[in-house]
């Protein structure tokens, strides 16, 4: 029985699962699973890419969108890119090369791998989002066509340095990614909505105590995969009516239905820099009560 009505809304990181051991070019992020997402009905995973490998070695397609985000693993710079990948999309077989940290948005049905990591510099973090409950692939064939030099059917789902706010960058926060309509606007519409950035320091976020009208995943990504699960660092939250404070210091993922308070955030300590973010199932972000207050205070 869980001690506390939330802590089986955080899934920590488990430290004897990962793939490989950590020896191997690609190393699995293993959460623990108490229970069912608490009826959150979307999901997150990552890996790291530490040499060359065939990460999916066949085409196939989803019966959801899917969005992943290849990135440096530097939360301080998310420019720090050492690395080359190549992705095959649509039943044409169009390559694209990455070279910069890159958000590839995948649209319910599109064909898509091979996905090969040629070239490893640095290590590489590779983060899945899907939006539906379980994974699974419908295998798919490819024809292989020539593609005329200078014409792409499926570049626009491939989004080249898709930047978060630089302008609310701090000495101890550093937004990266985002995925939210402006990002977004050159493609169809895909229901998701995400920040990631990298916490360098202690802070409180700016963050007010609010909800949401729809379900949100908060996650931590550690940066130094070599001690997983370890954060680097020390995290605390207020969740639900009573305002539960939670410290988390291992990689996890918070699990808010739609309706739950969460928030202050406060980065207790940080002692090696982290990644942080959001993401929810919706177009675009906002609060159903930015006036919440906790009592006390």
């Amino acid at each position: 029985m869980p001690k506390t009505k939330y802590e089986n809304n955080i899934r920590k990181g488990v430290a004897d699962k990962k793939i490989s051991n950590g020896k191997g070019p690609v190393i699995q992020a293993v959460l623990e699973s108490p229970g069912d997402w608490s009826g959150i009905k979307h999901r997150v995973d990552w890996k790291y890419i530490t040499g060359p490998t065939v990460l999916l070695d066949e085409p196939h397609y989803h019966e959801f969108d899917e969005l992943i985000i290849i990135q440096g693993n530097n939360p301080s710079d998310p420019r720090d890119f050492d690395a080359e990948v190549e992705i095959t999309l649509g039943k044409e077989g169009e390559k694209h090369i990455i070279t910069g940290t890159t958000l590839l948005c995948l649209p319910k049905g599109l064909i898509h791998g091979p996905i090969m990591f040629t070239r490893v510099g640095k290590p590489i973090v590779f983060v899945v989002y899907q939006i539906a409950p379980d994974y699974e692939r419908k295998p798919a064939k490819i024809t292989q066509k020539a593609q005329p030099k200078g014409v792409t059917k499926y570049g626009k789902y491939v989004i080249r340095e898709p930047r978060g706010k630089d302008p609310l960058n701090t000495p101890t926060q550093v937004w990266g990614v985002s995925i939210n309509d402006k990002v977004m606007a050159g493609i169809e519409k895909i229901e998701c909505n995400s920040n990631c950035m990298g916490i360098t320091g202690a802070q409180m976020l700016s963050d007010p105590p609010h909800d949401h009208g729809f379900d949100e995943i908060l996650f931590l990504i550690p940066a130094d995969y070599k001690n997983w699960p370890a954060l680097g660092g020390e995290m605390e939250i207020a969740i639900g009516e009573n305002w539960e404070r939670h410290v988390i210091d291992t990689a996890a993922v918070i699990c808010l239905p739609a309706g739950t308070s969460h928030c202050p955030v406060y980065m207790r300590k940080v002692d090696k820099p982290f990644y942080w973010g959001h993401i929810v199932p919706v177009y675009s972000y906002g609060y159903t009560d930015p006036d919440k207050q906790i009592p006390g205070t």
